[in-house]
């Protein structure tokens, strides 16, 4: 379930990426009414509201297709903080993703998790969540981006999913 208060920390990805390309944040920041420091204060919550036309407006000054795969690549362990520290101390890849749905008020996730196994094969499947709108698709690109950064670092070599699909259209530009 979508958290409606959430923390205005899970935006650093998004922030770096606009930062990265030269956009101020200072005019978002405003536009949505999150303070500065609420930036450097991993605790300070939002509402979803606040977020979503965040993040709105940072896809409108980035006009990058692929946004949702470039700022999942952002997401790191340390971000989550205690569930960060969790999921890196998690013996499998599966016990990973069981870890993070035990503290939903601690990620910022936006979509559905749903985990499998069939056979030798782990599958995960991401659902944008109804309240998300017009921003599932970048959504679920972004959570399947942090979600294999994730796994990369917590294994320390390179990882490759057999296939990945959506249910919207193709991001144009997939080598992100």
């Amino acid at each position: 379930m979508l958290r409606p208060l959430r923390l205005a920390y899970g935006l650093a990805p998004v922030i770096e990426v606009l930062q990265a390309r030269g956009h101020d944040i200072a005019p978002l920041l405003a536009a949505t009414n999150i303070p500065r420091f609420a930036l450097e204060e991993p605790s300070y919550r939002i509402l979803l509201a606040q977020e979503l036309q965040f993040i709105r407006l940072a896809l409108e000054r980035l006009r990058l297709p692929p946004a949702g795969l470039v700022v999942g690549q952002r997401y790191s362990l340390a971000l989550f903080g205690v569930l960060g520290l969790a999921a890196a101390c998690a013996p499998t890849m599966r016990e990973l993703f069981h870890s993070v749905p035990t503290w939903p008020e601690r990620s910022w996730g936006a979509i559905e998790l749903t985990v499998w196994r069939a056979g030798d094969e782990e599958y995960v499947a991401f659902r944008d969540e109804v309240a998300v709108g017009d921003l599932g698709p970048f959504f679920v690109e972004r959570d399947t981006a942090a979600t294999l950064a994730l796994f990369r670092q917590n294994l320390g070599r390179a990882l490759a999913p057999l296939r990945v699909s959506f249910r919207h259209a193709q991001p144009a530009d997939l080598r992100p």
